[in-house]
């Protein structure tokens, strides 16, 4: 895995230095601002794999996703009883289901 800053275990720092199709299928669950970014260094890169997304028809990347999310690989949303996880009394549910989108730029 590729981390923000390095730690025991990291393959390197900003994943963005290189390009991803030379490290096989990646799997990608970037954080909420680096989803459209993210898309893009795969599509560039001519590399493909699978991203964990937000369900999210509003959000600006969305577009980057349609093509792929035809036919995505999952749909998942976090089961109820895990939603008794609070922040200051916020629950820390997703707001959206989550999909685990194939894509293949090469």
């Amino acid at each position: 895995f590729f981390s923000r800053v390095w730690c025991a275990g990291t393959s390197g720092v900003d994943c963005f230095a290189r390009p991803w199709a030379n490290i096989g299928r990646f799997f990608c669950h970037p954080p909420w601002v680096l989803i459209g970014r993210a898309i893009a260094h795969a599509r560039d890169s001519r590399a493909h794999g699978t991203f964990l997304l937000p369900c999210d028809e509003g959000a600006l990347w969305w577009p980057l996703v349609v093509p792929s999310a035809e036919g995505f690989v999952a749909r998942w949303r976090m089961p109820a009883a895990r939603g008794q996880v609070t922040l200051g009394g916020t629950p820390l549910l997703p707001r959206f289901d989550l999909l685990f989108v194939a894509m293949d730029f090469s």
